[in-house]
């Protein structure tokens, strides 16, 4: 089975409206996506001819895209039938929206840059990047450097996991609650990256605190609060990014603590958007850098548009991005899927 490579997600220049088009999801997918949401298209709505992406887009809206990603109780929510489902998989699995992707050996990068999610998926997608710089697979041009994008984004009973899958003997009782994704990337630091001492899991202090004024770089005690109201119901942040030393391997992690932003769909949060534009606010990024991009499917392909996208509209399409990705749940539903095609559908226009 052919599949494309999302590592390298097409450029699409602003100067011709027809390039731009012509090189769409839509136009290198059409046949496929359409195929698709036919598999899904239950009650029979959808036209006989579609050449327009905005169609397939505003037919999701009402159907696969409330909230975060998908809505479970919606009736919809299984709309592809039974005997059709392999069909349905195998086309996402062709458009790689579905499997891990993992880039060629000896990929040399400046940083590695894990997108934020759930706690589960954030565990995955962290687990994956530190096995492929453990592995010798990705390799850093000088010192290593990792940052996970985390932020204002509340955690919910329907995150909760079972942490003996993942913790050490007598560390469980110590982050049993979590208020929000900050939170949980701390503990996945902690997990992957602390040394034992006694049965318990042990990570240095940070060596750096950021405000969250860009770029300034404080010690404990030095925070200032911003002086406008929270839209977050984790009210107002302390501090907008945190820089751990790693003595072995001589790795320095962040953790970005972004802020929680207006959404088209669902409650405040931070968005893979937003915590692109800190990014480059908190950090000193030198020219024709390169980063490894780990997230996670089915918002891979999403995900690494909208990020190149952030730093293009920045002045910076210097900064490379590689691409690599958890794979999907094994039970993620068809409309999780549809939903993710229809928000690159309408990121195409």
């Amino acid at each position: 089975m052919e599949k494309i490579n999302h590592s390298t997600v097409v450029e699409k220049p602003k100067t011709s409206e027809k390039n731009k088009e012509s090189l769409s999801f839509f136009n290198l997918h059409k046949d496929d996506v359409i195929k698709l949401f036919r598999l899904a298209d239950s009650d029979n709505e959808l036209p006989a001819i579609i050449d327009d992406p905005r169609v397939l887009h505003d037919y999701a809206l009402s159907r696969w895209m409330k909230g975060d990603h998908w809505n479970p109780n919606s009736r919809y929510a299984h709309s592809v039938a039974a005997e059709d489902l392999d069909e349905f998989f195998y086309l996402v699995d062709k458009l790689q929206l579905k499997e891990e992707i993992i880039p060629p050996k000896g990929t040399a990068v400046d940083e590695v840059v894990v997108v934020g999610s759930t706690f589960s998926a954030n565990f995955r997608r962290t687990s994956l990047a530190k096995s492929l710089i453990d592995s010798g697979r990705v390799i850093f041009k000088e010192a290593p450097k990792i940052c996970i994008w985390a932020g204002q984004r509340p955690s919910y009973k329907s995150e909760e996991v079972d942490f003996a899958d993942f913790l050490s003997q007598g560390y469980k009782d110590e982050h049993e609650v979590f208020q929000d994704e900050t939170d949980m990337a701390r503990f996945v630091l902690h997990t992957l990256w602390g040394s034992k001492s006694n049965g318990r899991l042990l990570l240095p202090e940070p060596v750096g605190i950021y405000l969250p004024e860009p770029s300034e770089l404080q010690t404990f005690g030095s925070s200032k609060l911003q002086k406008k109201p929270p839209i977050s119901k984790l009210g107002l942040r302390d501090y907008s990014q945190y820089e751990y030393y790693i003595p072995e391997g001589h790795q320095t992690i962040k953790i970005l603590n972004a802020e929680a932003v207006p959404r088209r769909q669902g409650e405040p949060r931070h968005t893979t958007e937003s915590c692109a534009k800190e990014w480059l606010a908190l950090n000193n990024i030198p020219n024709n850098y390169t980063i490894l991009e780990v997230n996670g499917n089915p918002h891979a392909y999403r995900i690494n548009a909208e990020i190149k996208r952030v730093f293009s509209d920045a002045g910076r399409p210097d900064i490379n991005i590689i691409g690599a990705a958890i794979s999907a749940r094994h039970d993620s539903p068809p409309s999780l899927y549809l939903g993710e095609i229809a928000r690159i559908l309408y990121n195409d226009y």
